[in-house]
């Protein structure tokens, strides 16, 4: 078992920073939250629902940080750095163009996203397959690039269909970007996260680095073997219980259609209390939002 105190200590003057940057409203808030486990991250009072600032949290374990994921700004008019220094712009010339014209050109909060990817180890680029690949993704993605931070695009909003997929992987293959993957901010599994992070491991250069999603990898595995344990306990017990069910009897012979019929009312209305109670259950194993996922 890989030690986390060890590589926690290999971390320290330099920890491993997951940084969530795209466009405004793709989800990349919603992301941070899921990869986290923190449910009220970034659910503030801003009406607007667009993060304004780089926000962060730790990820821990037994009260101890292991690793950060940021949330950025919307980053989307990353073009006027290219179309100021051509397609050759280095990181450094962007960052301080867009720091000395943050306020005459409104660049301040492209300025904020690329200031926090200085500090990353990792870049998630987060896209709205609903919308079609473009000139300004590219400039994005070159701008990201010079950054020579590793960089996993997350395809979001994943009920395009096939068509749109394909749309965006042609796309990034001509950005020289091989692996990608799917993952959905509202609708997604565990097996996502081991999805994404199994990803990660084919693109960091650092072994500690590695050794750290291998140990996050391994969490989750464990959790997600837990929680289907758990379901499939769950599930059995519901069945035992059905099966086990006996209404009580009635004490008269008359009317016996309707008392039937009563008999049968009451059944199901008992019966589906127990299918929703195991739901809920089974909701709960796997951090499911009850009030979100399952209707009474």
């Amino acid at each position: 078992m890989l030690d986390i105190l060890e590589i926690q200590r290999e971390l320290e003057a330099c920890p491993f920073i997951i940084s969530v940057v795209g466009h405004t409203n793709t989800g990349k808030t919603s992301i941070v939250r899921t990869l986290s486990g923190e449910e009220g991250f970034g659910k503030t009072k801003n009406t607007s629902g667009v993060t304004e600032k780089p926000e962060s949290v730790w990820i821990q374990w037994k009260g101890h940080n292991v690793w950060n994921c940021h949330d950025t700004p919307g980053f989307e008019m990353a073009q006027e750095a290219v179309s100021k220094f051509g397609r050759n712009v280095e990181f450094d010339e962007a960052i301080r163009y867009l720091k000395d014209n943050r306020k005459k050109l409104e660049l301040e909060l492209e300025y904020l996203a690329l200031q926090n990817v200085e500090k990353a180890s990792l870049i998630l680029y987060v896209i709205n397959v609903g919308s079609p690949p473009s000139d300004r993704h590219a400039d994005e993605l070159l701008l990201l690039g010079r950054s020579g931070k590793p960089i996993i695009p997350i395809f979001n909003f994943c009920k395009e269909g096939e068509k749109a997929f394909k749309e965006w992987r042609d796309f990034l293959r001509k950005e020289k970007l091989h692996t990608f993957v799917k993952f959905d901010s509202f609708e997604n599994t565990i097996d996502d996260k081991i999805n994404l992070f199994d990803a990660a491991l084919g693109v960091v250069r650092e072994s500690v680095q590695e050794r750290l999603i291998q140990w996050q990898l391994a969490r989750w595995k464990d959790e997600k073997i837990q929680s289907q344990a758990e379901a499939s306990k769950a599930i059995a017990t519901l069945v035992q219980r059905v099966m086990s069910y006996r209404p009580s009897e009635t004490s008269s012979k008359a009317n016996q259609d309707a008392e039937k019929e009563s008999v049968l009312k009451k059944w199901r209305k008992n019966i589906t209390s127990l299918e929703y109670e195991t739901f809920e259950a089974i909701g709960s194993f796997y951090k499911f939002d009850k009030h979100e996922k399952f209707i009474k």
